[in-house]
């Protein structure tokens, strides 16, 4: 295109994006090696100028819109390769964060992390594009506007792998409040309505053993064990017994921490 006279660096009127914003942030398939290294070749290319009007990076786009919107694992695993290409050859910020809209000040982890599941569940791939983010210098520990890190997203995506990963690998605090109160286990409680419980237990459980405590309150007044919902949505992996051991699991070590204040 830039044969023809095309500037693929113009800025659309309303979207702030360009043309080649929009070929990496749309782009779902692994982006052509050949094609990023003529592009990273180019004296007067600097992809590091590329932001739309919310303040978004391709790469940011890339996860937010592209990955996010992947039905499947496998075009999820593509859209990893991509992402990966990207980050060795551009020298994107991966601290730069959108300054406005519903992504405001939310990390590039933490965008991740807030990934629906496919229709095959997580993605295998997650933990590995989060190791991708963290090794270009990502802030762990960065909040939102909602004063919620990457551990509450993933908490509440029950990614107990991820999770596993920021607190062993990362020192995630397990006990950081957000704004509105909630722990990342109060978040885990909560969940996505569609998440095998199997897997939100392995998410609790590993909370739990890492001292994350149940008797926070939040500013609803509830504790995590009163933030599972009174009406779990009846899906395939619906197991109401399942969700009785959660709630028992989380009161038994109500009353272990009790114990321990009181002594």
């Amino acid at each position: 295109m830039s044969k023809h006279g095309v500037d693929l660096e113009q800025r659309g009127k309303y979207s702030g994006r360009s043309p080649l914003f929009y070929l990496f942030a749309r782009c779902p398939n692994p982006l052509e090696p050949r094609f990023i290294r003529h592009l990273a070749s180019l004296q007067n290319f600097n992809a590091r100028r590329l932001r739309d009007n919310e303040g978004e990076t391709p790469l940011y786009a890339l996860i937010s819109d592209a990955w996010r919107s992947l039905r499947t694992n496998n075009e999820r695993n593509d859209c990893v390769m991509s992402i990966y290409r990207l980050a060795i050859h551009f020298d994107f910020d991966v601290n730069v964060v959108p300054h406005s809209g519903p992504d405001s000040g939310r990390s590039i982890l933490s965008k991740i992390c807030s990934s629906p599941p496919t229709s095959e569940g997580h993605s295998p791939h997650l933990l590995t594009l989060c190791r991708i983010v963290i090794a270009l210098g990502v802030d762990v520990h960065a909040r939102d506007q909602q004063g919620r890190t990457a551990l509450h997203f993933a908490a509440f995506g029950a990614m107990h792998s991820v999770a596993k990963y920021l607190v062993k690998e990362h020192k995630a605090r397990v006990d950081v409040v957000d704004e509105d109160g909630n722990t990342p286990l109060h978040l885990a409680a909560r969940g996505w309505s569609g998440v095998d419980p199997r897997h939100r237990r392995r998410c609790v459980r590993f909370l739990l053993e890492e001292g994350a405590s149940t008797i926070v309150v939040n500013k609803l007044r509830k504790k995590p064990a009163q933030c599972f919902p009174r009406f779990p949505q009846p899906t395939r992996h619906h197991d109401a017994e399942l969700r009785g051991e959660l709630i028992s699991m989380m009161e038994d070590a109500e009353q272990s921490e009790l114990r321990q204040i009181e002594r």
